[in-house]
């Protein structure tokens, strides 16, 4: 299952508010390789550099989703760029946090205060915002939801 190419980009721990990559994800609890592709700008100028990086990861991608032991989500960034200086595809992990940061203040009479950070100033190398900054297509495998087994349920009443 192919989601996007939307214009905008999915990277961090932003990627939760996504609905590209929740289709992706939706995909791969149904048992269905997936892939999500943004355009990491909200300019949207350069549609065919994301295309054109999208076949090549799907190139790379569909012979290793067939061999896989469970469906792999790929989700892919690309920047907005012309082809010619876009780097290459790069593995890239997740940034710590994506696009903006919400911080909620503790609520006042009649009011919640609400504050935005803007992109990461230092996201880390190797993360998938540092590498489209540097002109990379960056390629993160996603594992879906799952169950977690951090607090013993047996005690629920």
């Amino acid at each position: 299952m192919l989601a996007g190419i939307n214009r905008g980009p999915n990277v961090g721990r932003a990627i939760l508010h996504s609905g590209t990559v929740g289709a992706a994800l939706t995909a791969q609890s149904a048992g269905l390789p997936a892939m999500a592709v943004s355009l990491a700008s909200d300019r949207g100028e350069h549609w065919d550099t994301a295309a054109s990086a999208a076949s090549r990861t799907l190139e790379w991608y569909l012979p290793r989703a067939q061999d896989a032991e469970s469906p792999v989500v790929v989700n892919l960034n690309v920047p907005d760029r012309p082809a010619e200086q876009l780097r290459g595809l790069h593995a890239a992990r997740l940034a710590s946090y994506g696009v903006a940061r919400a911080i909620i203040g503790e609520p006042g009479e009649g009011f919640i205060p609400v504050t935005f950070s803007a992109l990461d100033a230092h996201p880390g190398a190797g993360t998938d915002l540092a590498l489209i900054r540097e002109g990379w297509a960056t390629v993160t495998l996603l594992d879906g939801l799952s169950e977690s087994g951090a607090i013993d349920l047996s005690t629920l009443d």
